[in-house]
């Protein structure tokens, strides 16, 4: 996907630009446990990360790394695969099956332990896809929020809600990611037409038809 779409600070949203702004009035003094929540390709890590740099006040992927750890569960070894930089840690725990709430009771523990004490900024845990690990990982993790300390902050993301741990969600900022409506579609390829494509107003209609109001199906229209 170009990635002169991907608006990487909150002030250069045109879909959702109601939620970015809302994002954009929290600040470390009142910075809470959040839940992205919205159906597949509406925006929600493009937020979450436009909302990292607004935090971190950087290009937090410009500093990120894909990186490995082996983790001894029982007889068995985990490998363990995660995205870092100094100001957050990406994990898509579901993954790993049954073995999501050790990698949480563990690893992600331990990576919290380690960064209270040596990184004096605040730093996030990133949990893709939350909405599909197991119900053993909700409930080790609603334990985990009431004890984080004050620099460390959970960021999940989740397509359906409903089958969450009521515990969890009382203890998360909601910040729901619904699909675009029409005119906003329009705007926003009218947009992009205006800066470089240059398309007529027909194919934009088109777009906005085909789309069905998924932002990478319309942004590779676009292309």
């Amino acid at each position: 996907m170009n990635e002169s779409f991907i608006p990487k600070t909150l002030d250069r949203f045109i879909i959702h630009s109601d939620i970015a702004q809302s994002l954009a009035n929290i600040n470390r003094d009142n910075l809470i446990n959040m839940i992205f929540v919205g159906p597949l390709n509406t925006g929600k890590k493009t937020l979450m990360k436009a909302f990292l740099n607004h935090i971190s006040n950087t290009d937090v992927e410009k500093l990120s790394s894909l990186n490995n750890f082996e983790l001894k569960i029982g007889n068995n070894k985990v490998n363990i695969d995660y995205i870092s930089s100094p100001y957050h840690l990406e994990i898509n725990l579901y993954e790993y099956g049954l073995y999501d709430k050790h990698i949480l009771n563990k690893f992600i523990k331990e990576q919290i332990k380690y960064n209270c004490i040596h990184n004096p900024v605040c730093k996030f845990i990133v949990i893709n896809h939350f909405d599909y690990i197991s119900k053993d990982s909700q409930v080790n993790l609603k334990l985990l929020l009431d004890s984080i300390p004050d620099n460390i902050r959970f960021i999940l993301l989740a397509e359906n809600i409903s089958n969450l741990d009521s515990g969890i969600l009382s203890r998360l900022l909601h910040i729901r990611v619904p699909k675009p409506d029409n005119d906003t579609l329009t705007k926003y390829i009218k947009y992009h037409s205006d800066l470089k494509y240059k398309l007529s107003k027909a194919n934009q209609k088109k777009i906005v038809q085909y789309s069905k109001r998924d932002l990478f199906t319309i942004n590779n229209l676009i292309e």
